[in-house]
This record gives C-alpha cells, structure tokens and sequence, in this order.
C-alpha cells in the first residue's frame, strides 16, 4: 500500500491529502485523473457523498 501510496496509484486521504495528491499529479504534466469510489462494498450513499466531497472540495483546484 505504502509503494501505491508514494507513486499516486492509490489515494487514500482527507480532502487536504487528496488536493496535495491532485496538485502533485498535475505538476506531473498530467492531464486527467481516473477516480474509483466503489470499492470495499460501500453502500452507495457513501460513494455518493465521497463524489460529490471530491467534486466540490478536492476537484476546484
């Protein structure tokens, strides 16, 4: 998880981690970011929230 981590396969972070880790990828010269919410069986209303989180906290970069 750490070697995920350190080379931003995985994120897995509040909103302040998660905006360094978009910031770092788009210094990197990338220009789009795959996200995936559902995973480890969440209901979807938590997928839900943690897009929308994203959209709106993480994503207005």
């Amino acid at each position: 998880m750490d070697l995920l981590r350190e080379n931003l396969m995985g994120v897995i972070a509040d909103d302040e981690g998660s905006k360094q880790a978009v910031k770092r990828v788009a210094e990197s010269g990338a220009t789009d970011v795959l996200c995936q919410y559902q995973v480890g069986g969440l209901d979807h209303e938590r997928v839900v929230r943690s897009m929308g989180l994203f959209a709106s906290d993480v994503a207005q970069l």
